[in-house]
């Protein structure tokens, strides 16, 4: 027989839930009609609990209702929710699986008004290494800090790393920007032997997942074929070399026999 799969909870039953632990949590601290109106504040002026989670301290102590005491205790009890997504899955001693992998990054990422790159390393077993934000700033400025990328990758003796990055926009869809950004940082990995197992692109309630996707796998084939066309170029000017034959420079120092474009 087969098994019938969960429903997902409605989107407005899990915002219910959600806004009712925050009404408990400020029970904790401001007699029940108090916490009520805060609430009710909270609800009006930031609409859903993902906002909630975005606005900093400043911003909560700023709504009607709201002392800044209480937005003091609002913003470390989020910071201490956060703190703990990211625990679950970082003292696990065995294999992270693709769930473990979003959580992981989901806790790093979540919230965040501007985009930010996010990182999680693996051993060869596929247990965590490393897992943080390494890069705040649009996908694009992956490309400046390649180089740390891949030191963070040897110093920590990795084998795999997994990718992540957020859309404030809500819309979890590669650009090509992102793309390109994938294909750089897979074909800078493989020549230190680390794998990029998947880039995960995130919102506040959906991904989307390259390895998933088949887009990976794509990516990886080009950079191997790269890398192995850079090998071969490599070889030839050796025994160019080696026999003393001209080696085919222009004055610029580039390859003349070299009109591929390169991404």
């Amino acid at each position: 027989m087969s098994r019938r799969k969960p429903q997902e909870q409605p989107k407005e039953e899990e915002e219910a839930q959600s806004f009712e632990l925050v009404r408990s949590a400020l029970g904790c601290l401001l007699p029940p009609d108090q916490a009520g109106r805060v609430l009710a504040q909270l609800r009006r002026h930031l609409g859903s609990f993902a906002t909630l989670v975005r606005t900093p301290e400043a911003g909560l102590a700023a709504l009607p209702e709201v002392d800044p005491g209480t937005a003091r205790f609002l913003h470390l009890t989020l910071e201490l929710a956060k703190a703990s997504l990211r625990a679950g899955p970082s003292y696990r001693q065995d294999a992270l699986l693709y769930s473990d992998l979003v959580e992981l990054l989901r806790s790093e990422l979540f919230g965040r008004r501007t985009e930010a790159v996010a990182v999680v390393l693996l051993d060869g077993g596929g247990r965590r290494l490393y897992s943080g934000v390494v890069i705040s700033g649009e996908i694009s400025a992956v490309r400046i800090h390649i180089r740390s990328l891949v030191e963070r990758c040897v110093n920590h003796n990795a084998a795999y790393a997994v990718l992540g990055h957020n859309h404030p926009t809500g819309v979890a869809v590669p650009s090509v920007e992102d793309i390109v950004v994938t294909a750089q940082v897979a074909l800078a990995l493989i020549n230190v032997d680390v794998t990029l197992r998947d880039h995960i692109i995130l919102t506040d309630d959906s991904e989307f997942s390259f390895a998933n996707s088949g887009l990976l796998a794509e990516v990886d084939r080009l950079a191997a074929r790269c890398r192995e066309d850079g090998l071969s170029r490599a070889r030839e000017l050796a025994l160019r070399f080696s026999r003393g034959e001209p080696l085919g420079w222009d004055r610029e120092g580039r390859d003349e026999t070299d009109h591929e474009s390169r991404f």
